[in-house]
C-alpha cells in the first residue's frame, strides 16, 4: 500500500518478530539470514522507503486483554497525534476480550460486531483471521460452517476467504485462496497462489490462473481493494 499506513494489532506474537517476518518479506532476504545481512537489509529497506513511502505501525497487546473499546480508544489516540490509519491487520479477533457473552459463540459476536462497528466509524478496513474446527480439517475450499468457536464471526463479517493447500499444493509451493462470503459481490471462485516460505512471500501467477473462473475472482478481489 504505497503512501499508506497500516496498523498490525498483534495479540499472539511479539512485535520484534512480527518485524522480522516484514523485513523478511518486503526486502526478500530469507529470515533465517537476517542478521548475516543486516547492512544489506537496512539499504534495502532505505532504498524501498524512498521509491515507495509508506508507514507500518506494529503495535502489540498480551493476548485476551484487549477490548474492542480499547482498540477503538488507541485508533483515537492515533488520530489525535495525526496519524490516520489506512488498514488495519488484527491478529487475530478470536483473542480479543469482552465480559460480555456467557459462551465463546456470544463473546465472539459481539467482539465481532463491536469491531465492523468500529471499522465503519472511522472509515478503514480491519482484517482479521480465524481457525477452522475439526470438520474444516483437511477440507478443499472449507465454508462459512468450519470456522470454530464462533458462526456469530461468519455471520457479521462483510468479506471471508478460505485459506487451503492439498497434499500435492505443499510440493509445488501453493497455497489456495477462495471467497466464502462477500457483502459487495460474487461470494464464490478461487485462485492459487505461490508462496515462498522462506520469506513468508505470496504472489499470483497467471499462468496457474488461466480460467474464467480464476479471473472473474481476481477482478473481485480487485474490486474489495478499491473499497479501501
Amino acid at each position: 500500500m504505497q503512501g499508506k499506513t497500516v496498523l498490525l494489532i498483534s495479540l499472539e506474537m511479539s512485535e520484534n518478530m512480527y518485524a522480522r517476518r516484514l523485513f523478511s518479506n518486503i526486502t526478500k532476504i530469507p529470515l533465517s539470514r537476517l542478521k548475516e545481512e543486516s547492512e544489506t537489509l537496512k539499504s534495502q529497506i532505505n532504498e524501498i522507503s524512498k521509491e515507495k513511502p509508506g508507514k507500518i505501525i506494529i503495535k502489540e497487546f498480551p493476548p485476551s486483554t484487549l477490548t474492542p473499546q480499547q482498540l477503538k480508544g488507541f485508533l483515537l489516540k492515533l488520530n489525535q497525534k495525526g496519524i490516520n490509519v489506512d488498514a488495519i491487520v488484527l491478529d487475530y479477533l478470536n483473542l480479543l476480550s469482552s465480559s460480555i457473552g456467557n459462551n465463546s459463540y456470544e463473546r465472539i459476536l459481539y467482539c465481532a460486531q463491536q469491531v465492523r462497528a468500529i471499522s465503519y466509524e472511522i472509515n478503514c478496513p480491519i482484517i482479521s483471521a480465524t481457525q477452522l474446527n475439526r470438520s474444516g480439517f483437511n477440507m478443499d475450499n472449507p465454508g462459512l460452517e468450519t470456522i470454530s468457536e464462533s458462526i456469530g464471526l461468519a455471520t457479521t463479517a462483510d468479506s471471508i476467504m478460505s485459506i487451503w493447500q492439498k497434499d500435492e499444493d505443499k510440493e509445488l509451493g501453493l497455497i489456495n485462496l477462495g471467497m466464502s462470503k462477500n457483502r459487495f459481490g460474487p461470494n464464490f471462485g478461487s485462485i492459487a497462489l505461490k508462496i515462498d516460505y522462506s520469506t513468508l512471500t505470496i504472489t499470483e501467477d497467471e499462468t496457474i490462473n488461466e480460467s474464467d473462473e480464476a479471473k472473474d475472482f481476481t477482478k473481485t478481489l480487485t474490486s474489495l481493494g478499491g473499497l479501501t
